[in-house]
């Protein structure tokens, strides 16, 4: 028996049974054991997601992306890399159209920064909520 047999036993038999798993730790059990039929788990998952639920994912998703984008040393006129903490502020700022700003765009942000925050705000406030009405 190989280490990794050993380490998906202790892990997946004697620590986390299936039968005390609730679903959102089904799912991460499922990706950590590596089963072949995790793109057909995930396409249940998310159509088991009720709408508000829904939303909030695909919010998060789009902030997380937002932020890494304006962390890439591109994103910034002086061509330093911009804080996580910060970036993750104007991403989630411009997401959620509040307006708060760490630093003064026109003088921080490149024009690539400026157009990851310009389409930010466009899907935060009305692409997104048009697509989940749609859907």
């Amino acid at each position: 028996m190989n280490f990794r047999k050993i380490l998906n036993i202790i892990l997946f038999k004697v620590l986390f049974p299936k039968e005390l798993l609730d679903k959102e730790e089904l799912f991460c059990y499922t990706i950590l054991k590596g089963e072949r039929n995790q793109v057909r788990f995930m396409a249940k998952f998310l159509s088991k997601l009720s709408v508000p639920k829904f939303v909030a994912l695909g919010f998060l998703l789009i902030i997380l992306i937002g932020s890494l984008l304006l962390m890439l040393p591109i994103a910034t006129e002086n061509g330093e890399t911009t804080t996580y903490l910060n970036a993750l502020f104007t991403s989630t700022s411009a997401t959620c159209v509040t307006g708060l700003v760490r630093y003064d765009t026109a003088t921080h942000w490149s024009l690539f920064g400026e157009i990851v925050i310009i389409v930010l705000i466009q899907i935060g406030g009305l692409g997104f909520m048009a697509f989940v009405s749609v859907v």
